[in-house]
């Protein structure tokens, strides 16, 4: 009776064991499978600089403030005053200490009157660093990194994306909206700095 007890309770054990393995097994199957976050390398969404109601980085970045200390978002070669059919090179430079990997978007629209928040002139890449890809919705171009364009050259500091800027017909007020992400290089949304800027160019009255 005690030997029969004994292997009663040596194979409630065993079969206990057996149940338990595969519910481990398949749990541990099931995180394996959970979709890790997108991280956009290779571009963001279109429609993220934070311009005209538009959502940030941070729509999928949110775990720190917008524009926080520990870094800076410039552009540079927007001109206060443009010519019609003239084309700027302008810059977007990123500048923080932390990031290891980084992004960006920009888009240039009409900033009032009938024509507010249409595509303002046209934009082009000019390296494999950034590309220009226009919204079939609202025909607003958007520039912004590509996967080479995310590298950094060096960690930490600073990083340019550079494109060129056409300008359009006529002297309507121009904006430049941006939005940058200073990334911590380990593919997940968090812990990342996300900042934006703008700028504003006037037609001059010679157009």
């Amino acid at each position: 009776m005690l030997r029969s007890a004994a292997v009663r309770t040596g194979v409630a054990a065993a079969a206990a064991a057996l149940v338990a393995l595969p519910v481990y097994s398949l749990a541990r199957s099931r995180l394996a499978t959970v979709p890790r976050p997108l991280v956009h390398a290779e571009g963001p969404p279109l429609g993220h600089t934070g311009g005209f109601s538009e959502p940030t980085c941070r729509f999928c970045h949110t775990d720190l403030d917008l524009n926080a200390p520990g870094g800076a978002l410039g552009v540079d070669g927007f001109p206060a005053t443009y010519e019609s059919g003239v084309t700027y090179r302008v810059a977007i430079v990123l500048m923080s200490e932390d990031m290891e990997t980084a992004g960006f978007q920009a888009a240039l629209r009409f900033d009032t009157g009938a024509r507010r928040g249409q595509q303002a002139g046209t934009l082009s890449a000019v390296d494999d660093r950034v590309m220009v890809r226009t919204h079939e919705d609202t025909g607003v171009a958007y520039a912004f990194q590509t996967l080479t364009g995310s590298e950094l050259a060096q960690t930490g500091g600073s990083v340019t994306w550079e494109f060129d800027w056409t300008a359009p017909e006529g002297s309507a007020p121009i904006v430049l909206h941006a939005a940058a992400n200073a990334a911590g290089g380990d593919n997940s949304p968090f812990g990342d700095l996300i900042y934006v800027t703008e700028g504003r160019s006037e037609g001059s009255t010679g157009n």
